[in-house]
Parts: C-alpha cells; sequence; structure tokens
C-alpha cells in the first residue's frame, strides 16, 4: 500500500492550480502561504513574533484605549489586521471586526506545529461527555431525549437557468448595505480533478482517482445492521446561513450565527442523517454545537466527542464534519457559491482534507484523500459544476481518526438554508451509492 501511494505522489505544478489564480479577485478565509517563506523554520518563528506583538497590542490597547477603540485600532484596518491576513495568511470570517472572535482565530489557526485534537485537553469539568442516542441530541441520564425537526425554511422554489442564477444588479443592493454576489466556484466543468494546496505535498489526483482497492471497502458487518456506521458532527456549529431571498446584508449584521439548530449547519447534518438512515445506513448525529461555548476550543471539543463515540461505537468507519465556508472579497462583500441542480439553486460543496504537515499525528490522510478523491469524481460525472476544489489543508482537523473523515464545506455565508439542504441531500445521497458498493 505504501507503494502505491507514493507513486502517487508525484511533483507536478501544472496539475495543482495556483490559489490565486483560482479565485481571481475575491478573498476567502481560508489561510494562505506567504510568498517568499518556504521553510518550516521561518514560518514558525514568524508565528511566535506575531503572536507575542498580538498579545502585546491587545493588552495595551484595551488598557489605554478600551475595548471599542482598540477593536478599532487594531482589527478595522489596523495593524492587528495586517498580521492575522499577511503573516498568519488568513481573512478572519468575522471581516476583522470583532475583537475576542478573532483573538480566538488566532489561536486556532496561529498553531502550526500540533492540531488540537492531538492535545491532551480536559474538558470533562465543563463539557461532560454525552450520553448518545442515534438521530437524538446527547442527552444527561433520566432525562427524555429531544428530537429536533428542522423547520422547513421558505425557499425559492423558482426554476432557474445558469444565466439567471448568476446575474446580479447592484441597484438592488439598499444603501448602507453590502451585496451578497452568487458566484460559480467550481471550476471543475472540464471535469478535470483539481486541488487547493497550502502544503509541500503533491498528491497525483488523477492517479489516486485511477486507483484500485487502495482503501478497504467499509460496508456493514452482515447481522449486525443496527451498528451505526456513519456518524456526522458539528465542530462548528453556529454556522448558519443569509437571510432566503436576501442580495445584501447590513453592517451589523455581518456572519450568520446561530444557536438554533433548525436554522445552522446543524440542520443540513440532519437532512444528511436522514437521507443516510433511509437507505438504511446507520447513522448517528451528534447535534452538539462544539463553538457554542468557546470558538478556540472548538476542535478540541470535537475530538472528545469523537473519540467518545468511537469508544461506545467501535463500528463507525466515516464521520463526517459539517461547516458552512465563508468567503468574503476584499470589500466585504460576501460570495454565494451556487449551482443548478434540477434547475434549482444548490449551494456548491467543498471537500477539505486534512494531513500532517503542520505536525499532527495523521501520517494516513492519503486515504482521507483518496475517499475525497472518489466523491469528487462522482459529483463531477454526475453532477458538475457542484463541487469545488478538493482543499489540501496542513493541520489533521480531527481526521486522522478513521480513513473515511472529511470536513465537509456546505456552502458559505452567502448562501440561504434552503441551499444547503438542497446541496446536503444530494451529497449524501451520492456517499450513500459510494459507501454501499465500497470504495
Amino acid at each position: 500500500m505504501q507503494d502505491t501511494y507514493s507513486k502517487m505522489l508525484i511533483t507536478t505544478s501544472s496539475s495543482i492550480p495556483n490559489f490565486e489564480d483560482r479565485f481571481d479577485d475575491f478573498v476567502i478565509k481560508k489561510r494562505r502561504r506567504a510568498k517568499g517563506i518556504n521553510t518550516d523554520i521561518l514560518r514558525r518563528r514568524l508565528s511566535a513574533l506575531a503572536t507575542c506583538l498580538c498579545v502585546t497590542l491587545a493588552l495595551s490597547s484595551l488598557l489605554f484605549t478600551g475595548i471599542d477603540a482598540a477593536d478599532k485600532m487594531l482589527f478595522k484596518g489596523g495593524v492587528m489586521e495586517f498580521i492575522i491576513t499577511d503573516v498568519f495568511g488568513m481573512e478572519s470570517e468575522y471581516g476583522a471586526s470583532n475583537f475576542t472572535e478573532l483573538m480566538m482565530e488566532q489561536s486556532f489557526w496561529g498553531n502550526i506545529n500540533k492540531s488540537f485534537a492531538d492535545k491532551n485537553v480536559n474538558t470533562s469539568k465543563k463539557y461532560p461527555l454525552p450520553a448518545f442516542s442515534r438521530l437524538h441530541l446527547p442527552i444527561e441520564e433520566g432525562v427524555k431525549p429531544v428530537i429536533a425537526t428542522p423547520k422547513d425554511p421558505e425557499p425559492d422554489e423558482t426554476k432557474y437557468t445558469l444565466e439567471q442564477l448568476y446575474a446580479f444588479d447592484p441597484s438592488k443592493v439598499p444603501s448602507g448595505h453590502l451585496p451578497i454576489i452568487p458566484r460559480d466556484m467550481s471550476h471543475e466543468y472540464d471535469g478535470k480533478l483539481k486541488l487547493s494546496n497550502e502544503t509541500k505535498y503533491t498528491p497525483n489526483l488523477a492517479a489516486i482517482a485511477e486507483s484500485n482497492n487502495t482503501v478497504p471497502a467499509f460496508l456493514p458487518t452482515k447481522g449486525a445492521s443496527n451498528e451505526p456506521l456513519i456518524l456526522i458532527i458539528h465542530t462548528h456549529g453556529t454556522e448558519s446561513f443569509s437571510e432566503e431571498g436576501s442580495v445584501s446584508y447590513s453592517n451589523d449584521y455581518n456572519i450568520p450565527r446561530s444557536s438554533d439548530i433548525t436554522k445552522n449547519v446543524v440542520a443540513v447534518g440532519a437532512a444528511m442523517a436522514n437521507v443516510f438512515e433511509e437507505a438504511g445506513i446507520p447513522t448517528l448525529h451528534c447535534k452538539i454545537m462544539h463553538d457554542l461555548e468557546s470558538y478556540k476550543d472548538s476542535y478540541n471539543r470535537a475530538a472528545a466527542t469523537i473519540k467518545s463515540y468511537l469508544a461506545e461505537y467501535p463500528s463507525i468507519k466515516y464521520i463526517f464534519d459539517v461547516h458552512r465556508d465563508s468567503i468574503l472579497q476584499a470589500d466585504q462583500s460576501k460570495i454565494r457559491p451556487v449551482t443548478l441542480i434540477n434547475d434549482l439553486p444548490t449551494a456548491q460543496i467543498m471537500f477539505v482534507v486534512g494531513t500532517d504537515y503542520f505536525g499532527a499525528n495523521h501520517p494516513n490522510w492519503m486515504q482521507n484523500l483518496t475517499f475525497a478523491v472518489r466523491i469528487q469524481s462522482t459529483l463531477n460525472a454526475n453532477y458538475p459544476g457542484f463541487a469545488r476544489s478538493i482543499y489540501l489543508r496542513g493541520a489533521a482537523f480531527n481526521e486522522q481518526y478513521t480513513p473515511g473523515s472529511l470536513l465537509l464545506e456546505v456552502g458559505s455565508c452567502g448562501n440561504t438554508l434552503s441551499e444547503a439542504l438542497r446541496a446536503g441531500e444530494t451529497l449524501a445521497q451520492t456517499l450513500t451509492a459510494i459507501i454501499k458498493s465500497g470504495w
């Protein structure tokens, strides 16, 4: 198996599109590598220096100017925004406007030596591990479980053409609002597999797609049909969506988040779980919003939840961490990655594949990538324009626990819930076919 994977890792600059070329004039939140920084040592030193500077500036600003002034001076076009966007190589999904959230994000994205999943963090006092019930919220002993059924949004069921879908009229944006711009972000209508890559690894996606039996097929064991095969979780469960029919958003309502599980990505996970269950695939859906109490500790909390589920249900082979992306242009306009499926607006999806590049204990990440490539190839054949390019990341994102673990970005903050639900159901149908056939 090792020899097979070694042959897949070849150096070819033409097969890996440049990040800036792919996304043209808009900036997404994901971490970019600064040009000219080619060594891990230099990157670690810059990260450490930036962290010290961030803390010093934050404390001094809070002491002498107060929270509001510090927020404005440091983040809104100030020196901290430069540190976050240029040194850490990312643009905050909060538009560099919220002091607390940005410090939380810096704490996670700035950690380049280990993934949070590898830290031994004791969360038992503040965050007791849940009891588990399939498709139920985690419950305390003796408390009757409650099944939360997602409320039906008011979607636009109008049939569209692609020209109508991507048409945007700036005159419809109210004064004082910022636009939400529909855009095709797939760049894969030619059917070729593409990769956004923040690592120095050079996987050959075509070779991976053509390989056979590189990973054992994961099928339910005969006579054990009730043993769960899939786990759906939400590290950033409060991520939600734009209002139905909206073409803009106000400055005081930047990135949508909600603790209502009928309106955020937990609802998307519920829709996916229903598809799996109806197809006869035993599925567990954890409705914990791991970022609700602490954004900074969300991956730690999610890791603890995953380990608890695996200990309770060792039959789990697939773990899907369902998110929604956040894509903003430099002027803070939101990008709405969308396509048409059955002539209805559907959010585009993206697979995020973690690695051991930043030092996480994830040596078998190629297995996860192989799984993502298999799904991507199927989606490209059946739903051209539905899937954005696979994103290969340097951190593990808790994907080291099973070869069938993936982080799924279903839409973005510019999409509506109805678009995300259609995307989740379409993706789950494809996953069902792949899981039942083995890969």
